[in-house]
């Protein structure tokens, strides 16, 4: 016999009772409920353990470099106006030089925007998890992306009572990122203590990092030139090691800080024979630059073929303040001319 029992049906407890003719079967003691969907998305999900971080900041970083693309931490434009003062920043980015932000689009494993909003905010819940080391990757693979939502201020307030922690690495790749992603001189006393730090790390320096550091550092908004007689003596043991195109780099980011040491620069200039843009970083340590272009003269006029307006100036400006012969002066003014 059928008993009729009267059960709250879905969507308990506005819709109406339903008649059950049974009391029987496997779904007597369900009550059904219809809930409303979750749609706060951007409160889901928000934290990860660091390891998981750390995998994802690696995966992100790895498929970049399998497209055969490099990171370059010197990538600079130089501007002609900036000559004139030598305490402005002298090097802007290169828009032709290959930046690492201006990646392929048919080259790189596309990711979603979902997933950069999921990322983004598990690292800024989770970053006191982490290491300064996977602080720097997650960071920089941020940065070759060319993602920005916050990540690099949060990281600013994490990383400035944790200085001490950073290993040369670490260090070298924290300095090249938000000397880029910060806006200069914005955040003085954090790179101030990132200085102080280098020399806790300077043994584990090769003559590129110091280039690296010097170049980078000074893009921040810090010009102390004491950072140049620190690191000096340590970018000495590798001169020999450097080619010629770092030697040059060399010269302009000694150069940059107005470092006059002619026992660096006299040594650095015999091994220069085809870059001539060692002159600028010694034109900007105020050091005479004539025996330099002069001794260069055919590769001097060679490297004017083609050479944009801005880069033009730079040589005028260089040239007007030597010695150097008026046909290599009239030389530029033509090619100024001609463009």
């Amino acid at each position: 016999m059928f008993i009729t029992r009267r059960l709250l049906g879905p969507g308990h407890p506005v819709s109406n009772p339903l008649p059950v003719p049974t009391l029987d079967g496997p779904n007597r003691y369900y009550r059904f409920k219809l809930r409303p969907i979750r749609k706060d998305y951007w409160n889901v999900l928000c934290f990860a353990n660091s390891e998981k971080l750390r995998k994802t900041s690696m995966e992100l970083i790895n498929n970049y470099l399998s497209t055969g693309k490099q990171l370059k931490y010197l990538e600079y434009k130089e501007s002609s106006n900036d000559f004139m003062n030598k305490n402005d920043k002298i090097m802007c980015p290169d828009e032709s030089s290959g930046s690492e932000d201006k990646f392929s689009k048919e080259t790189l494993k596309p990711k979603t925007k979902g997933f950069w909003i999921v990322y983004s905010k598990r690292f800024k819940e989770s970053i006191h998890l982490l290491s300064v080391s996977d602080i720097a990757n997650i960071l920089k693979s941020f940065h070759i992306y060319n993602k920005d939502s916050g990540e690099y201020v949060v990281a600013v307030l994490e990383l400035q009572r944790r200085v001490k922690e950073l290993d040369a690495k670490s260090l070298l790749d924290i300095l090249w990122v938000l000397s880029r992603r910060l806006k200069q001189n914005t955040q003085k006393e954090f790179f101030k203590s990132i200085a102080n730090q280098v020399p806790n790390v300077l043994y584990s320096l090769n003559g590129n990092d110091i280039v690296n550091l010097l170049w980078n550092l000074y893009n921040s908004g810090y010009t102390d030139v004491e950072i140049c007689n620190t690191v000096y003596l340590k970018f000495m043991d590798y001169i020999d090691e450097l080619n010629e195109q770092d030697l040059s780099s060399a010269c302009m980011a000694f150069g940059r800080y107005g470092y006059r040491n002619m026992d660096l620069y006299s040594k650095i200039e015999p091994r220069i024979s085809k870059n001539c843009n060692a002159s600028w970083g010694l034109f900007m340590a105020s050091i005479d630059v004539t025996g330099l272009i002069s001794e260069r003269t055919e590769t001097f006029i060679n490297s004017l073929e083609g050479s944009p307006r801005w880069k033009l100036k730079v040589w005028k400006t260089i040239l007007n303040s030597t010695n150097c012969h008026e046909d290599l002066k009239r030389n530029v003014d033509e090619h100024l001319k001609n463009t």
